[in-house]
């Protein structure tokens, strides 16, 4: 059986939702590349030896859309028979305040890094040198470069490059026409800024 909230949780009434199995309402794998079939089976049979059972789990909506939630497994006698009992808790909330609170942490932790790392340099290519890593690591690209333009001839070269895939794409070669670059950004899909006060260009893919 089920009760009202789980419900408005999963989206079906009650008659329908007490007719399905728990990988009916979840998705096919888990976030941790388990099939959710399989580590249902492993969790229910903890629960029924007595072992309660408290863990996230990936489910999903009548509408299609997936949600993490916390699901406890709970094995309880009534009479001389046992019975599962379980609860879900939507923590979609919960884990949206987790990523905008890791995205604000490392992006401290980046400004710090640069602080220090950049102390006492003052020349572009020595800025760029020691950023390209830096911001690699805080935006989870797989490629970041800076590239010097010279506005006067349109000319343009890779001065830093990094983050997991460096050296794996296709690149600009030194001293390329900008016309070059600016082509082979978009074509990659890659996003362009500019960076104040200077002729330098930075990419990340």
């Amino acid at each position: 059986d089920c009760n009202p909230a789980a419900s408005r949780i999963f989206g079906y009434p009650r008659e329908e939702l007490i007719s399905f199995q728990p990988p009916d309402i979840s998705t096919p794998t888990q976030p941790d590349a388990r099939q959710s079939t399989a580590a249902t089976e492993c969790y229910i049979n903890a629960a029924m030896n007595g072992e309660r059972q408290f863990f996230e789990w990936q489910h999903c909506r009548r509408n299609g859309e997936p949600f993490m939630a916390e699901v406890t497994l709970t094995r309880m006698m009534l009479g001389t028979e046992p019975h599962l009992v379980g609860s879900v808790r939507d923590i979609t909330a919960r884990k949206q305040a987790e990523r905008e609170l890791l995205r604000s942490y490392r992006s401290i932790r980046w400004k710090n890094q640069v602080s220090v790392q950049m102390h006492n340099l003052h020349e572009t290519e020595e800025i760029a040198r020691a950023a390209v890593n830096l911001l690699a690591d805080v935006s989870n690209a797989h490629l970041v470069s800076f590239y010097y333009l010279n506005t006067s001839t349109q000319m343009s070269r890779l001065i830093a490059e990094g983050g997991p895939n460096r050296g794996k794409f296709l690149r600009i070669r030194d001293y390329q026409y900008f016309a070059v670059v600016q082509q082979l950004l978009v074509d990659h899909s890659i996003i362009i800024s500019d960076i104040a006060h200077t002729d330098m260009l930075s990419a990340a893919q």
